[in-house]
């Protein structure tokens, strides 16, 4: 059976939001990060890594159960990179790693299970796939990597995130056209979450 673990990045500042901490902004009268942990929790994923700086660590951990595992992130500040490496260290015996944003709640357990189900019929010929949301053209997030990449990943300075590693393994990368915008759709500043009333 192929296995999934998933990285949620919550180590960030969010400081485009103001005084607020925006994974904790209510959406329907529930966190934002809430959403995503629950939407994960319901999806086809083996594990899942909350990756969290100091500041928000204490109140993720509510969060923590036989699935979800919440990890401190003390080199955030460096930059997105090290919170991925930070998630994926924690992940063991996983064919893949599905790299999810705290700030992506309308990202429902189906649509993770529609790249999900992409990466497990890809993964059996391809061992160094890529899965990557589009909709109408544009390249959104989670990404699915194998585990092929962990090392690399593992080992990547550019700290912006993992988008040199897509483009320099082209030929690995295969899209999935996904009907929806949640996969392009993220909160990072007072007037993205004031559009949602």
């Amino acid at each position: 059976m192929v296995k999934i673990g998933a990285v949620v990045l919550s180590a960030g500042l969010s400081s485009r939001m103001g005084d607020e901490n925006k994974l904790f902004l209510p959406i329907d009268h529930k966190p934002m990060i809430e959403w995503v942990i629950s939407n994960l929790f319901y999806a086809n994923v083996h594990k899942v890594v909350v990756v969290s700086s100091d500041f928000s660590l204490d109140k993720l951990q509510a969060y923590r159960n036989s699935k979800v595992t919440v990890v401190e992130n003390e080199r955030y500040q460096e930059g997105m990179t090290t919170s991925i490496q930070r998630g994926i260290l924690e992940m063991r015996d996983l064919d893949g790693f599905m790299i999810c944003m705290g700030d992506q709640p309308f990202i429902s357990a189906s649509i993770y299970n529609a790249l999900i189900h992409a990466f497990i019929l890809k993964y059996p010929k391809d061992e160094r796939c890529i899965i990557v949301p589009y909709h109408e053209g544009k390249k959104g997030n989670p990404v699915i990597f194998s585990s092929h990449y962990k090392e690399m990943i593992l080992n990547h300075e550019q700290m912006e995130g993992c988008k040199e590693i897509i483009k320099t393994n082209g030929n690995h990368v295969y899209q999935v056209s996904i009907d929806s915008e949640a996969v392009l759709t993220d909160i990072d500043t007072p007037n993205d979450y004031e559009s949602l009333a």
